[in-house]
């Protein structure tokens, strides 16, 4: 006499699939459970009973047609579902799971993860850009995860968190962890739910990975819905953002391993942030990888600078003028000379004045003149913005 009931939809179409597409849901009740599980059991079960008699008003339930069937057969993969998963994985321009080769770590990524072990899973990845500082942190989650244990992986950004769920899937495609994305449009009642079982100890629960943005990972609500533990791994990206007083909650998770990634991992002009890091996450791991070993091993080309100096607009130097009066003012007014952490109103203050020459007006026609002169038919630039 007992009851279980699952109401949702099982979407097998291309956005189901796929990363970017639909999320779908199954919900489950128990006959046994809360009343008001029971009271959504009967009424679950009254509508299919419904459905299947042809009861439901406005409804009428057929036998499937066989031209329909006879359809859906020839279009089946002739070798079956995984091998249709597999064929659509490619399309996706994700690797086949029958067919899963990772990555090859290189020397100095072997080299760091055997370091991060040495140190009891402490340490920051500070290798150069381009160094493959995200396929070796992935390599640490492969071994923390796969028996069993969860992990925590942070990010700065949407934009980060895409290609990081990119790189999870493909990399891990052969151990095909749970991944809980939290950030964004994700729904918050949907991951704040699922954290606890997410980050609990428990081999039986499956390798899991929880991918969060530095933004909800510091809110109260998401520290109070995980669990907390030696069992659980905490991966930061761009670790020094977690250094900021605005998300430094993100540095009270009690984790058994604890990685951060930072090509630049001091904070200018915070030394205390710096070093709530660096007690957090370990010092720098080995061996140093910067862009003189990038460029020699082939991870980086060489390259040139070339200065061209914009001026600042009248009223910029206007702002910039008095900013740097009140600059002047605040540190002559710090008390304690010996402490070399700057207060938060002359924090305020430097950063004010640094987005002017960031976000100078004379800047984007400088720009354009460059490229006039300078781009030539076939080339390929990459031009960063500070907005």
């Amino acid at each position: 006499g007992a009851i279980v009931s699952f109401n949702g939809s099982a979407n097998e179409t291309g956005s189901a699939f796929s990363t970017e597409g639909n999320q779908e849901d199954i919900a489950v009740f128990t006959s046994w459970g809360a009343d008001s599980d029971v009271d959504r059991v009967r009424l679950i079960t009254d509508y299919f009973n419904n459905l299947w008699d042809s009861r439901q008003p406005g409804l009428e339930v057929i036998p499937f047609p066989d031209v329909p069937k006879d359809e859906l057969v020839k279009l089946a993969h002739p070798d079956g579902p995984e091998a249709a998963l597999d064929a659509f994985r490619v399309k996706q321009g994700l690797p086949a799971l029958s067919q899963h080769n990772r990555t090859k770590l290189m020397d100095h990524q072997e080299r760091a993860v055997a370091d991060w072990e040495a140190r009891r899973g402490r340490g920051i990845l500070t290798h150069a850009t381009g160094a493959g500082k995200t396929i070796t942190a992935i390599q640490v989650i492969r071994q923390w995860i796969r028996i069993g244990r969860p992990a925590l992986t942070v990010v700065p950004s949407m934009v980060l968190l895409d290609q990081w769920r990119v790189v999870l899937d493909t990399e891990l495609a052969d151990i095909q962890p749970y991944i809980l994305a939290v950030g964004g449009d994700q729904s918050v009642s949907n991951w704040t739910e699922a954290l606890p079982d997410f980050t609990r100890s428990g081999a039986f629960l499956g390798p899991r990975i929880v991918l969060a943005t530095l933004q909800s990972a510091s809110t109260a609500r998401f520290r109070s819905n995980i669990v907390e533990g030696d069992h659980l791994l905490v991966v930061a990206d761009e670790v020094h953002h977690a250094g900021s007083p605005v998300y430094r909650s993100l540095l009270t998770i009690d984790a058994g391993g604890r990685l951060g990634l930072s090509a630049t991992p001091e904070r200018f002009g915070d030394p205390n942030g710096t070093r709530i890091l660096f007690d957090y996450f370990g010092s720098p791991l080995a061996p140093e990888f910067g862009l003189e070993e990038a460029i020699r091993c082939g991870r980086l080309v060489p390259y040139d600078y070339y200065v061209h100096f914009a001026s600042l607009a009248d009223d910029e130097i206007t702002e910039w003028t008095e900013l740097t009066k009140r600059i002047g003012r605040a540190y002559a007014g710090i008390a304690n000379d010996n402490d070399p952490s700057f207060p938060p109103a002359l924090m305020r203050l430097l950063v004010r004045r640094a987005t002017i020459a960031k976000r100078a007006k004379t800047k984007p026609g400088l720009c354009a003149s460059i490229l006039e002169t300078e781009m030539n038919p076939g080339d390929h630039w990459l031009v960063y913005c500070d907005t």
